[in-house]
């Protein structure tokens, strides 16, 4: 048989920059971590739990501009704790410039590998 799973194509190490956590008037609750890879792009860790309290996560790289586009936003937030957005902002700065349609070409190509190389394995 022929395993069809894809193996992790992002090993994260990298550098932490922040993480803050943000309620909403409606008590949603999203907690957004913030780091540098180590291919120099922004990487992003965020989970969103609802009223009912179940989590929903997500997370990869993301494109510098739209991550200080982010940042900027939920700088003029209320309900904010944690690190300043704009502090991890000035962490991300020199992070790649890669656009997001870059990155996600890149983690397409990268997946599509691994799954060639599962499907090779048998």
């Amino acid at each position: 048989s022929i395993d069809h799973s894809v193996a992790s194509v992002h090993s994260f190490t990298g550098t932490m920059a922040g993480t803050f956590t943000h309620t909403s008037y409606d008590n949603v609750v999203t907690v957004v971590e913030w780091s540098i890879d180590d291919s120099n792009t922004a990487y992003r860790k965020m989970t969103v739990t609802n009223q009912e309290g179940k989590p929903c996560s997500g997370e990869g790289q993301v494109a510098r501009k739209e991550a200080l586009d982010q940042l900027d936003a939920y700088s003029k937030l209320p309900g904010m704790t944690g690190d300043a957005p704009l502090d991890i902002a000035a962490k991300l700065g020199g992070c790649s410039e890669k656009t997001q349609a870059e990155l996600d070409e890149e983690k397409k190509k990268a997946e599509q590998a691994a799954y060639m190389a599962a499907a090779c394995d048998y």
